[in-house]
């Protein structure tokens, strides 16, 4: 698998059924101006069934990256949360293609 960095989503677009989504690249940075100039690095293309799926595991992403700062904030200031069960089963579920999980969620 080779690993592709970019520096930001510049734009996404949806067209005949395929979701594009354009990436940048940091070519300079105007420091006086407060200012970076960014030039297009690459695109990727999927279908809209990928791209729902994507979208609910960034959801998913953001939702743990959002716990856990604040866990960091409370460990920080000497408050603990407690360790739920059912959160580690959900972050699984949240991972989980959306049809997947309407299939975990029958069998409940």
């Amino acid at each position: 698998m080779k690993d592709i960095f970019v520096d930001q989503l510049m734009n996404v677009s949806i067209f005949q059924g395929v979701a594009r989504m354009d990436f940048a690249r940091i070519d300079s940075i105007d420091s006086e101006a407060n200012q970076a100039k960014v030039s297009p690095s690459y695109r990727v293309c999927m279908s809209l069934t990928a791209f729902s799926n994507l979208a609910d595991q960034v959801a998913g992403a953001k939702a743990q990256m959002q716990r856990q700062a604040g866990a960091n904030q409370g460990a920080a200031a000497g408050v603990e949360e407690p360790a739920s069960q059912n959160e580690s089963e959900s972050d699984s579920e949240s991972q989980a293609p959306s049809n997947q999980r309407k299939r975990n969620s029958r069998r409940k």
